[in-house]
């Protein structure tokens, strides 16, 4: 039986995940999957943003980024840490910032 249209792409994505930037027939290669299937994922997710294309080498696109940002290994997690933290960062004193204090001397 063959490798399902989703389980290609994320074959794909893991290995660029893995090995960084790589070209067409390199990625067909290291998949083992028939270089014209490689090509019509990789134009499908880019026009989706999950990868980018820069001079015929494919990497991890900023949508991905955006996916892997929204996960939590235990939902609602992050909302409520952030609960304790609002009225406190609403009442401690704004940061002062002095250029002179942070310029080395001369």
């Amino acid at each position: 039986m063959g490798r399902s249209v989703l389980e290609g792409t994320f074959w794909l994505l893991d290995k660029l995940m893995d090995e960084g930037e790589l070209g067409l027939t390199q990625l067909a290669d290291r998949c083992e999957m028939p270089k014209r299937t490689v090509h019509r994922l990789l134009d499908q997710m880019e026009v989706l943003g999950a990868v980018e294309n820069v001079r015929g080498r494919y990497r991890i696109g900023a949508q991905m980024f955006r996916l892997g940002q929204s996960w939590e290994p235990v939902p609602g997690i992050m909302r409520v840490a952030r609960q304790p933290l609002r009225p406190a960062a609403s009442s401690a004193p704004s940061p002062r910032c002095s250029t002179a204090a942070a310029a080395p001397p001369l």
